[in-house]
């Protein structure tokens, strides 16, 4: 009869639990041993193969996320170019266009430090960018 505290031979000396010394300990009674060592074998590849899946979908995780932060920089980046091509801008464009509040837009404008045109018609108010460039200078 093999002992009870006996443990299972390299590479499988990890498997300390009652149940897997139990299950060796079966195995040479009935003289199985290789066959517990290969499907000992076959589990540890699977788990290995799944912490391999399991890091490459982290890193394809974080590349995305990276990928997607950039796209975004990109894209407000273009959002403030695309603003300086308009000649008209409207007051929440103006003071995005600043970095500014648009209450601030409303108060610079008050003071007349800003001109301001009115659409025909309307009180619709547009700034001109040539207006806001000068405004910073």
């Amino acid at each position: 009869m093999v002992a009870q505290n006996f443990t299972p031979p390299y590479p499988f000396e990890h498997r300390t639990s009652a149940e897997d010394i139990q299950t060796y300990n079966e195995a040479v009674e009935r003289d199985e041993v290789n066959e517990l060592m290969r499907r000992w074998s076959l589990e540890e590849k699977e788990k290995e193969a799944l912490l391999l899946r399991e890091q490459k979908t982290e890193h394809e995780k974080k590349v995305l996320q990276e990928t997607l932060k950039r796209i975004a920089e990109n894209n407000a980046e273009n959002s403030s170019t695309q603003l300086k091509v308009k000649a008209w801008l409207t007051k929440e464009e103006a003071a995005q266009y600043l970095g500014v509040s648009t209450r601030t837009i409303d108060r610079t404008r008050r003071d007349g430090k800003l001109k301001y045109h009115l659409l025909d018609g309307t009180t619709t108010m547009r700034f001109k960018v040539e207006d806001l460039d000068a405004l910073m200078k």
